[in-house]
């Protein structure tokens, strides 16, 4: 349903108790913060003493997060359209807190459903860094249900950077940095926003077939050959960063303990990406190579089967004024095989409707039965539906 690879080739990579376990804790939380907006049970909306609170829009994000889990833990058809709608309600809501920072608006989803009363400015408005975790975590959940490479190379970026995030924001109040001394993309990002953030990005790199942590954390595809290789890229991008670094907090633009960590979450994420992105590029050759083999090795079975397989596309051409009689007339004559006129109806009627036939035919001028011929007839339309082709398999019955 969401993947291009069957979820049963990744058992071996995910834990089923966990997948149910943070379907669950999502679910709990989410609902949990959403009724205490309600009823204003404020230790449910800031676990940390004085810390920043979890927004009830945040809490929404969340619960589509859940249900979506669920979904793709169900791999049921007929929910698809709602995964991918709760993925595009939580990309909407993280764009529009986004757009009401940027340009100082209020389109009004901030206070929508609960007053915000606790907030001293910005009234119920999620955190920046909880707008791009939620909008990146709709990427991330739509690349399941496309078959497109590009995109399920977008998710797959989306997760790394929803991971980074929320790292830095776990690290900054393990650290007990100040509300204060964060930078303005932090500072109200609550951290059971920031946890759940992380086992979510967790959980979409362990299903994503092309993950960083597939890749990566199973070290299938030697990594310490491609770490040295990639070397010189890793310190090129370390010093552009680190500069970048201490230009900041000679600028005082924010705190020299909370540029480090960011500095260094930084360099791990960029780290990640590189190295994913090289080890793709080498399995996809590895890939292509393989696919080279298969293709020399399945033109060579044709052309030495040869005397039993008869493709018509050279000897047998569809035209608009040749009757129905005509073209099965000139199909079996170039195959050399004897049909009655029932038989030809029921041939017919098949492939006339798009279907493969298959069945014993006799050799032309031959009685016997032990001269039957097993032939599969596979037809070929185009896309008005009219027969353009034949391919067809013959086999000698003995």
């Amino acid at each position: 349903m969401f993947h291009t690879a069957d979820i049963s080739e990744h058992k071996e990579y995910t834990s089923k108790g966990f997948q149910i376990l943070l379907t669950s804790l999502a679910l709990i939380v989410s609902v949990g913060v959403m009724i205490s907006w309600f009823t204003g049970n404020l230790q449910m909306l800031s676990i940390l003493p004085g810390g920043a609170t979890m927004k009830f829009n945040t809490a929404l994000v969340f619960f589509l997060a859940s249900i979506n889990t669920a979904i793709i833990l169900s791999d049921k058809k007929a929910l698809q359209n709602i995964f991918v709608v709760f993925s595009i309600l939580s990309i909407l809501i993280g764009s529009f807190t986004l757009l009401e920072y940027a340009f100082t608006l209020n389109v009004g989803i901030d206070n929508l459903f609960v007053k915000d009363n606790l907030s001293i400015v910005n009234s119920g408005m999620m955190s920046p860094a909880t707008a791009i975790c939620s909008i990146l975590i709709g990427i991330g959940f739509l690349g399941f249900s496309t078959a497109n490479k590009k995109l399920q190379f977008i998710g797959r970026a989306a997760n790394v950077i929803i991971f980074s995030i929320s790292i830095l924001a776990i690290v900054s109040y393990v650290l007990t940095i100040p509300l204060e001394e964060k930078t303005t993309l932090f500072s109200s990002m609550a951290i059971h926003t920031a946890i759940l953030f992380f086992f979510f990005s967790i959980f979409l790199a362990m299903y994503n077939y092309g993950s960083f942590y597939l890749k990566v954390v199973k070290a299938r595809y030697g990594l310490s050959k491609t770490a040295i290789e990639l070397l010189p890229k890793t310190l090129f991008f370390t010093a552009i960063v680190v500069n970048m670094m201490f230009i900041g907090i000679y600028l005082d633009l924010f705190d020299a303990n909370f540029g480090v960590f960011t500095g260094t979450l930084i360099l791990v994420s960029m780290y990640a990406y590189i190295l994913s992105f090289n080890i793709e590029r080498k399995l996809r050759k590895s890939n292509d190579a393989t696919f080279k083999k298969y293709t020399y090795t399945i033109n060579n079975s044709v052309i030495k089967a040869k005397k039993e397989i008869k493709y018509t596309n050279e000897l047998f051409r569809f035209k608009e004024n040749v009757t129905d009689n005509e073209l099965m007339n000139k199909l079996f004559s170039e195959l050399n095989l004897e049909i009655s006129s029932e038989e030809f109806d029921t041939i017919w009627n098949t492939l006339n409707a798009g279907k493969t036939w298959s069945g014993n035919i006799k050799k032309r001028g031959l009685k016997l039965d032990a001269n039957l011929v097993c032939t599969t007839i596979i037809p070929y339309k185009n896309s008005k539906g009219a027969l353009i082709e034949f391919f067809v398999t013959k086999r000698q019955t003995v």
